[in-house]
């Protein structure tokens, strides 16, 4: 049985995925950025939007193009909003209406933590493509003003505002930058209810219920941002 334990992991690991195979695994380089910029609003310190020049390779041929990006900043939000019953129900028709203008939505946590630290960024955006840079901005600059507009009709004190250049150039080099990635489905939110749990709408979950009922609840977004300080 000892002798045979090494044929035995040799075919095992023939048999598994490459990626759970030892050794170095091969990224496909499927999407290259050629490059990239900035642009700030004309006397002001406020960005206008990040570009990028890219290639992206697929069935033996080559797509070139430009992505533009437009984020503003998660400045103001009223503390009454989060005993709101529909809070969730909002942000789903906001974001249900933005799928529905084909709007490329973006949402964006940064931890910026330089000095002096910002700490947690929050910013929303959208992006667009297109063979052309100006023909990207155009579309871009459509698609930010239907987001703004989905946003502030569903939360009506929600202040946005632009990012400074120095958030805006911390986030642009990180893109182009940071060495590794890591690929995460879904993100952290708040839930109507807990795992488990009744999901009436008529109740506010996060006002009803025992503390342990909805205590994971209420902290799932600040251990996400605790882990990214």
């Amino acid at each position: 049985m000892t002798a045979a334990l090494p044929h035995v992991l040799r075919s095992a690991l023939d048999l598994a995925p490459r990626w759970l195979r030892p050794g170095p695994v091969e990224v496909p380089l499927d999407l290259e950025i050629e490059e990239a910029g900035l642009e700030t609003v004309p006397r002001s310190d406020a960005l206008d939007y990040l570009w990028f020049r890219l290639r992206e390779r697929e069935a033996r041929c080559d797509y070139v193009g430009f992505r533009v990006a437009r984020l503003v900043q998660l400045k103001f939000i009223p503390l009454e909003a989060r005993a709101d019953p529909g809070l969730l129900q909002k942000m789903r028709t906001a974001l249900r209406a933005l799928y529905g203008s084909r709007v490329e939505f973006l949402y964006l946590a940064a931890g910026i933590f330089g000095a002096p630290p910002l700490g947690i960024v929050q910013c929303y955006g959208t992006s667009a493509f297109s063979s052309s840079l100006e023909e990207a901005r155009a579309k871009s600059d459509l698609s930010l003003a239907a987001l703004q507009a989905a946003l502030a009709g569903a939360y009506r004190q929600l202040r946005l505002e632009p990012l400074t250049l120095r958030m805006a150039t911390w986030i642009s080099e990180a893109m182009q930058e940071m060495p590794h990635a890591v690929l995460a489905i879904g993100h952290p939110d708040p839930r109507e209810t807990a795992r488990g749990g009744s999901g009436m709408l008529s109740r506010n979950p996060l006002l009803e219920g025992g503390p342990s009922q909805h205590q994971y609840t209420l902290q799932q977004n600040e251990i996400l941002f605790r882990g990214m300080s």
